[in-house]
Formats: C-alpha cells, structure tokens, sequence
C-alpha cells in the first residue's frame, strides 16, 4: 500500500450571531450573499440550498483545481461537512457551531489526501495553518454580513487577519 500525502488543519472564531442565523449562511448559494467573489456552482439540490447530498462545484484553492463537493452530514444548525473531490485531492470540510456567549464559535477542519503523486505535489505547501489562512477572512466577512447586512471586501478580511491579496503574510 502507497502513503499518501495528508495535511490536517483546524480554525475557529466566534462571530456575533445565534448558530440559527450562522447555519444557513454555510450553503454554496447563500455564499453568494456574503462572500465577494464567490464563484461556487450548484449541480443538484432537491430544495435549492444545502442539504445532505447537494452537490455542487468550486475551485478555492488554485494549486488543488477545480473541486466537486457533497455535503456528507447536515446537522442543523450544528454542523455541515463538504467532501471535495477534485482529480488529484479529496479533502473532507467539517464546520461545527457551538454555543460562545451571545455568539456562535464556528471551528473549520480540513482534512486533506492526496490521492496520487501529483496530489502529493499540490498538498506540500498546505500545513496546520491552512484553517486560519482560508477561514479566517471568511468568518470575518461572515461575521460582517450578520452584524451589517452587507459585504466586507475581500482584501479587508484578508488585512484584518494579516494576509495579502495572495492569502499570505503581509509583509
């Protein structure tokens, strides 16, 4: 049996909102209201939303390509995994809600396997920080949209936790 390359990471903030209000926002359609420049693609939903086995499309990270997703577990409004697959990769995305004084703490996992030598290749740059790199400016644009109702600009969330344009350290 071959070893393949892994790469696990966990983030998690709190944002100003109930996990009712939270839940529903974590849908490859209800994105489009909150995260700038969002690009993800509905393939199958029996409501039109998320919902255990929607499937949908996006590409997040450009060194891993496009991606199928498949929400694997709906827990309302606890928790909602994503398995993503794309030709070299298969990460699983867990996002669980709990209870953070008048907030909700929202944790994200990624568990990330190559599935061949190219996908070894492509996961070599992600490590344990990769959670805080991608969720970190999104759980702030999240947290911006139920506080004001509107957009935070993508290159804000990103200064906010102190990365560049690219998704890394500003100098």
């Amino acid at each position: 049996m071959q070893d393949r390359k892994r790469s696990i990471s966990v983030h998690s903030e709190v944002v100003r909102a109930r996990a009712e209000e939270v839940f529903p926002l974590l849908c490859p359609v209800r994105e489009y209201e909150w995260i700038e420049g969002w690009q993800g693609k509905l393939v199958y939903a029996d409501s039109g939303l998320a919902e255990l086995d929607c499937v949908f499309t996006a590409e997040l990270f450009p060194e891993i390509g496009p991606e199928t997703w498949t929400c694997s577990h709906y827990e309302p409004p606890r928790r909602i995994d994503y398995v993503r697959m794309s030709p070299h990769t298969v990460l699983r995305l867990e996002l669980t809600l709990s209870p953070a004084g008048t907030g909700t703490r929202v944790e994200a996992r990624i568990v990330a396997t190559a599935v061949d030598e190219t996908g070894d290749d492509r996961l070599a740059g992600f490590d344990t920080g990769l959670c805080q790199r991608h969720f970190g400016p999104c759980l702030r644009m999240l947290d911006h949209f139920l506080v004001t109702g509107a957009k935070l600009p993508q290159a804000e969330a990103l200064a906010a936790v102190g990365l560049d344009g690219s998704g890394h350290a500003a100098p």
